[in-house]
């Protein structure tokens, strides 16, 4: 009960990433309320994961993938433990 419940919250904050990351591609005004959250809610994680994975070639940042399949397992895991 306790994996699934946490496993779900993480799917939740893995789809945030991905909108992140969309936001980013489509050049979203981030003085907007809903984009400000967005990276109020996603940056503290991406910004770890960007000081210990550099971006690609210097310019592509694979942080939200790095984090989304580091999520996925983590949910694997705590969906198989509880």
């Amino acid at each position: 009960m306790v994996g699934s419940v946490l496993g779900k919250l993480i799917e939740v904050y893995m789809v945030l990433i991905l909108l992140r990351a969309f936001s980013t591609w489509l050049h979203l005004d981030t003085r907007k309320t809903a984009v400000k959250l967005l990276c109020r809610v996603t940056d503290p994680l991406l910004s770890l994961i960007r000081r210990i994975v550099p971006p690609v070639r210097g310019a592509i940042d694979i942080s939200p993938a790095v984090a989304i399949i580091a999520l996925a397992i983590l949910a694997a895991l705590l969906r198989g433990m509880f």
